[in-house]
């Protein structure tokens, strides 16, 4: 036997803040309904009750899907300053809800030898048309002159650098290790960018929340990588942005550690998804050539996956398929991943995971992973 208390609308509008005010109307109604059915046949009609019983489970299987779609891209754009107005231009027309950025170039230039710097040149070749590499080359002399005129920036690191500034959207600089928070601020329409920033212009990342939001707490750690814990329409989310140079160690442990210190609920209790260029092949599927090796970086994030009970979307959704979203002379290896938590993905409403091979993203040296899908109220 089970009873059913009235519901008062205003109750219901308070703590189902993801619902529509259709089923909010059916859930009143059917609960009046329910109520004088209960008392007239609560001893007649068995079966005419667990029907009515059935019906209230799947309204609160519908409440429990948030309905509001997020298109979320992970990307490591190669250095955003000369290209800003470019993908500016693209995340609108793509109509993006969060855009993970890797390789942002922004913080102090590094100086570097001659040497070093055509060593880097020939690891970043593309295979590409004729015409690409030209425009390419077009994009490396733009970025070499404006960098040659722009003011030197102090590193964040040190707690002073110049305010960053775009004519797109507001910029929230993250100061390295220190916990940012505007909890009772809600942003806008405009767009809002929390970037993390390092000396070298060989990495930095950053978060472009394009919904409306309150940030209830962000961090990064310089360049490598950067979560936001923020509300959208009372739903919470965390999303991360991960750029783990090939110089690099130890970083998963480092985001697994920043959670665990700053923020559990963030990984805990909201919807998680982390994007980002992890530098190394997962699966013997994820490399045309050379042939796939394990190495101590592949074991590293299968540990970080296995530990904080991650999948990887893209593989999870495409078991055997050969894509990739990098290509030099060296190797032709899929680099870049999303990651969300294996419960969240079991209730999920995901519209698509994929790699779009489009000529809109030949501005960078890497192809973009692009997620679409609704959570789970939580």
């Amino acid at each position: 036997m089970f009873l059913i208390g009235s519901i008062d609308s205003d109750t219901v509008h308070t703590e189902n803040k993801g619902l529509s005010s259709a089923i909010i109307s059916t859930i009143c109604k059917i609960d009046i309904y329910l109520n004088l059915f209960i008392r007239k046949t609560l001893y007649k009609n068995t079966s005419s009750i667990l029907f009515l019983a059935y019906c209230v489970t799947k309204l609160d299987t519908m409440a429990e899907v948030n309905k509001t779609e997020l298109k979320v891209i992970s990307w490591n754009v190669n250095g955003m300053k000369v290209k800003e107005d470019r993908i500016n231009k693209l995340m609108k027309k793509k109509k993006f809800d969060i855009v993970l950025l890797q390789e942002t170039h922004y913080g102090e230039k590094k100086k570097t030898t001659k040497v070093e710097d055509l060593v880097r040149g020939m690891e970043s070749v593309k295979i590409r048309s004729k015409s690409e590499e030209e425009q390419s080359a077009s994009e490396n002399e733009e970025e070499k002159s404006e960098s040659e005129n722009e003011d030197e920036e102090k590193d964040l690191a040190g707690g002073e650098k110049k305010c960053s500034e775009s004519k797109f959207y507001t910029i929230k600089d993250l100061i390295t290790k220190e916990i940012f928070q505007e909890p009772n601020i809600i942003q806008g329409d405009q767009p809002i960018m929390y970037t993390g920033n390092l000396h070298s212009r060989s990495s930095g990342v950053a978060i472009l929340v394009n919904k409306p939001h309150t940030c209830l707490k962000a961090y990064s750690e310089g360049g490598d990588f950067a979560w936001v814990y923020i509300d959208i329409d009372g739903q919470k989310y965390t999303f991360v942005s991960v750029y783990y140079h090939e110089n690099e160690s130890g970083l998963m442990l480092r985001i697994h550690q920043s959670f665990l210190i700053h923020e559990p609920k963030a990984w805990k209790e909201s919807n998680l998804v982390i994007g980002g260029d992890f530098n190394t092949r997962l699966y013997p599927v994820d490399v045309k050539r050379p042939n796939f090796k394990n190495s101590e970086r592949n074991e590293e994030v299968k540990e970080f996956m296995k530990v904080g009970k991650l999948i990887d979307v893209w593989r999870q959704q495409n078991e055997a398929e050969e894509q990739f979203t990098y290509s030099c002379k060296e190797h032709i290896s899929r680099l870049d991943y999303v990651f969300m938590l294996e419960r969240d993905y079991k209730y999920v409403k995901l519209q698509s995971c994929v790699i779009p091979y489009e000529v809109d993203y030949t501005i960078s040296d890497h192809y973009p992973v692009v997620l679409t899908t609704q959570f789970k109220n939580k």
